[in-house]
């Protein structure tokens, strides 16, 4: 038991960022284009992706995917074909979705600790792009309320608060 402890205080304590609220009104990304990519993933297919991984080094990339900090640099991986092969669905996004992402991801900074009770599951991620060229990546846990962002010079780790969170999933569950 004294094990299982240990290990919700570490991963609470690994996911703290520290934040500062900062009104930016800068843009986080200059695209023309954004793709959503989703997949419905349960706990009992986290559960058999843990078991392959040890036989299938394909399910370590699936893993990473979901769950990590991956890709640190966009020109790592092509991860479009890696969302595509895992069976994420694509949907690109209308020009009032584009808007209304941009207004989200330009309205501010946070670079608050905030601490989340979670190991975040990336069912949503979207690819941004500029005249076709993926230009940035954000993954996005609804549950654990937390973003990753990679191809941003922009300081940013995370929505002001988590009513941005709902408003971004349901933009994101609209139909275009």
């Amino acid at each position: 038991m004294k094990y299982i402890y240990s290990i919700l205080i570490l991963f609470t304590v690994m996911n703290c960022k520290k934040s500062s609220f900062v009104n930016s009104n800068i843009n986080l990304f200059e695209f023309d284009t954004v793709i959503h990519y989703s997949k419905n993933i349960t706990g009992d297919s986290i559960s058999y992706i843990y078991n392959k991984e040890k036989s299938d080094p394909k399910y370590k990339l699936y893993r990473k995917i979901f769950e990590s900090e991956y890709p640190k640099k966009l020109s790592e991986k092509s991860i479009e074909k890696e969302l595509v092969e895992f069976g994420y669905i694509a949907n690109v996004l209308s020009q009032t979705q584009k808007k209304d992402i941009n207004f989200l991801f330009s309205k501010y900074v946070n670079d608050e600790y905030i601490f989340q009770g979670c190991i975040p599951v990336y069912r949503d991620i979207l690819i941004f792009k500029k005249n076709e060229e993926v230009i940035g990546i954000a993954k996005i846990c609804f549950d654990c309320k937390m973003l990753y962002i990679v191809g941003s010079n922009k300081k940013y780790s995370n929505l002001v608060d988590f009513s941005e969170f709902k408003k971004l999933n349901d933009l994101l569950k609209k139909e275009n």
